[in-house]
Parts: C-alpha cells; structure tokens; sequence
C-alpha cells in the first residue's frame, strides 16, 4: 500500500527496496520533525530515503555488508530524528560538521561509528558517500552510489 503523507510518498510494508528487510526498536519518525530538522540542515532528504526513515529510524537492514573501495563496511543503523537519542542526526551532524566535507550529512554509521552521508556538493539531488574517521579530526570520503535506493541495493 502506498500513502502520500503531506509531500512524502510513505510506503508500506517491511520489504521496500529490493530484498532488504528494516528492523527497528522505534516508533515511526515524525513528519513535522523531519522538516525540522530538514530546515535546519537547509537541505530536503531524497524521497527513497524518507520512504525507509520514517518508518524504520533507527533501524538496521537485514543484509548489512557493502563493499567501499575494496574494503567490507558492515553497515551499523539508521540516524533517527529523535532530540537526545545516542542516534539523533542533528547530534550526530553537530559533532562531525566541522570535520565533514561541506554539504555532507550523516544519515546512517557503520559498525565503527564512520557516517555514510548524503553529499549535496552537486546540488539539490546528493549522492551517497563513506566517510571514514582517520587519526586526528580529519575525514576520507569515499563515492558509494548515486541514489540511497542504489547504495540500499549494494547491501549484501
């Protein structure tokens, strides 16, 4: 089933993008908090991306092993959109934003705690890529996908 609420196309149902399974321990993300905290980034998170978030923030993919230049990144949890919570994005954001890139923003961690973000360095529509903590307060970056649909495919 599919259900348009307010701009956000919201489907149902756990398997969204091909095979992969969302579990989570939290309630639905709410819209109004998304667009809070969209406005505060002064970004609008993809649509493919809203579809898995809302309903599973927090969550993890049942297939959690993705390759990034060769080496195995085993893919940690979802960001959720919950003030205070060990994995609020804006938190998260707010730690790292002086080490990220600009136009970097972390919407999920590893098993290490490195960020796969979204990079809007090309404009409105980001492309998906690692970034890697490395000694000191620096960050390596690394391309993943051109769409969160396509690097949630790349799970395996």
């Amino acid at each position: 089933m599919i259900i348009i609420h307010n701009q956000y196309l919201v489907l149902e149902g756990e398997k969204m993008l091909g095979n992969i399974e969302w579990k989570t321990e939290y309630s639905f993300a709410e819209i109004e908090t998304i667009r809070v905290v969209e406005n505060k980034l002064c970004i609008h998170f993809p649509i493919d991306y809203l579809n898995i978030a809302i309903k599973f923030q927090g969550g993890e993919p049942s297939s959690k092993t993705i390759v990034v230049n060769g080496n195995i990144i085993i893919f940690g949890f979802l960001l959720t959109f919950l003030a205070f919570d060990e994995l609020d994005i804006l938190d998260i954001y707010n730690s790292v934003r002086y080490t990220l890139p600009q136009n970097h923003f972390p919407f999920a961690i590893d098993e290490k705690g490195n960020m796969f973000c979204f990079d809007y360095s090309g404009g409105d529509v980001p492309i998906v890529v690692f970034a890697e903590k490395e000694r000191g307060n620096t960050v390596t970056t690394s391309y993943i996908a051109q769409s969160f649909s396509d690097f949630v495919q790349m799970l395996q």
